[in-house]
């Protein structure tokens, strides 16, 4: 199983300069479990057995593309 745990570590890893400041690793912590958290709960309301769920979830991964292809 692919954890949030296991993608923050990944993230961290990638990401976060390995000199970086602990006050920075903690505020990109909370940051990256607090996203995962709000899209799960976005997720919680969605009627995914229905095609507009299906559309919804399309549309996520749309507006991420969107987003990682502009950074």
């Amino acid at each position: 199983m692919n954890t949030i745990q296991e993608q923050w570590e990944n993230f961290k890893k990638h990401v976060i300069p390995h000199d970086a400041p602990e006050i920075q690793v903690t505020s990109m912590k909370q940051a990256f479990y607090g996203g995962a958290s709000g899209l799960l709960m976005f997720l919680m309301r969605l009627e995914v057995d229905t095609e507009a769920g299906a559309q919804m979830l399309e549309f996520i991964r749309q507006e991420l593309k969107i987003y990682w292809e502009t950074q």
